[in-house]
């Protein structure tokens, strides 16, 4: 939420705010959250709902694509996801990920938030070779 908050305001003045307004907003719209239109891909790709926005609430915790939908809503801004090819094009991640989320509303910013997809999570799995989105 640091990069985000500096991608939108300049600074990290906003990091703990936008953290904490994802969380708020996966709770109190997760039926909406969780039908979103690649849906049975995210659910494939992503942790399980719940355990996503625990993590969202929990210090150091990883963000997933749950997450970024959650705050395009928040910012009102497009959220641009971007999932390196590691498996080439037959990876069901690089065809579902690579997505392009638009708030829920009709009213939008026109700057596009660009987040990639990159090794390692919390401090504890940089070894683990997961995929966790940077900003």
């Amino acid at each position: 939420f640091n990069a985000a908050s500096i991608l939108l305001s300049g600074d990290e003045a906003l990091a703990v705010e936008l953290k904490y307004k994802c969380c708020l907003e996966m709770g109190l719209n997760a039926a909406a959250i969780k039908n979103h239109k690649d849906r049975a891909a995210l659910i494939l790709l992503s942790p399980d709902y719940s355990d996503a926005l625990v993590r969202c609430a929990t210090g150091g915790g990883y963000s997933s694509a749950w997450t970024m939908i959650a705050l395009s809503n928040i910012t009102l801004h497009k959220i641009k996801m971007l999932y390196p090819m590691v498996n080439c094009l037959k990876d069901l991640a690089v065809r579902t990920v690579n997505t392009l989320t638009e708030p829920s509303t009709n009213v939008l910013e026109d700057k596009t938030l660009r987040i990639i997809f990159m090794e390692g999570g919390v401090k504890e799995d940089l070894d683990s070779k997961s995929l966790c989105p940077r900003f």
